[in-house]
């Protein structure tokens, strides 16, 4: 499982679904909802000191059946390894969907970046992102539209 999975969870859904969730017609107009097919899903809880906790929900519009999530552990945060990270996932033609990126202890640090695609080569695509100074890690994590409806 990924470690980002534990504080972002993520699901693909097709347009038939997010329809069946009857969502307010503001909200189908700020997604394009008539010009994409699939819709990834992701939340993230909040915990306050002062207030409710809450969950943060987000509807990313995608034109693909299949989300990665690309898991890079570094020591530190350091910005310019998102950048790159970034320069590369844009060069390759992928989607870019939404990045994050915390530390889960003093010198272990995760960024992560879901990108949509079509076809990905993971061994060829680790290799270069291990390339890349300061990083202990890279791995590459699939969501697949489970019951999405073919049309």
């Amino acid at each position: 499982m990924p470690e980002i999975a534990k504080y972002y969870n993520g699901k693909l859904y097709d347009k038939k679904h997010l329809e069946d969730w009857n969502l307010p017609e503001g909200i189908l107009n700020q997604l394009n909802f008539k010009n994409n097919d699939h819709y990834f899903v992701i939340s993230s809880k909040e915990e306050q000191t002062h207030g409710q906790d809450h969950v943060h929900l987000s509807i990313y519009p995608t034109k693909f059946k299949v989300v990665y999530l690309l898991q890079i552990e570094t020591p530190t945060i350091i910005p310019q390894i998102l950048i790159d990270t970034l320069k590369i996932i844009r060069n390759k033609g992928f989607e870019i969907v939404t990045s994050t990126g915390f530390c889960k202890t003093e010198n272990i640090c995760y960024y992560g970046v879901f990108f949509g695609s079509g076809n990905v080569n993971k061994e060829s695509l680790l290799q270069e992102f291990n390339k890349l100074e300061s990083i202990n890690e890279a791995n590459l994590f699939k969501f697949t539209c489970k019951g999405c409806i073919e049309t």
